[in-house]
């Protein structure tokens, strides 16, 4: 998956996963949850990545921004 993000980092013009050139650049809004239940009560991390998109297989990746690493990595988000 590292490979993917830093692509997508990259400002990819092709497909990392089928290799087409049609891939579109949109802003997203995502809410990011860890698995599982124990950590229910803890809020979900919003970011407003920079999102590519091969409008061909549907391929989608981001990369978080910095802002926002450092709640994902300390366990402050909800589960």
């Amino acid at each position: 998956m590292k490979k993917f993000l830093s692509k997508a980092a990259e400002r990819p013009t092709v497909c990392a996963v089928c290799g087409s050139g049609d891939v579109g650049r949109f802003t997203a809004e995502t809410a990011i949850h860890s698995l599982g239940m124990k950590q229910i009560s803890k809020p979900a991390i919003f970011v407003s990545p920079e999102l590519a998109v091969c409008l061909h297989c549907g391929f989608a990746a981001f990369a978080v921004p910095r802002e926002q690493l450092g709640d994902l990595g300390n366990g402050n988000v909800a589960g």
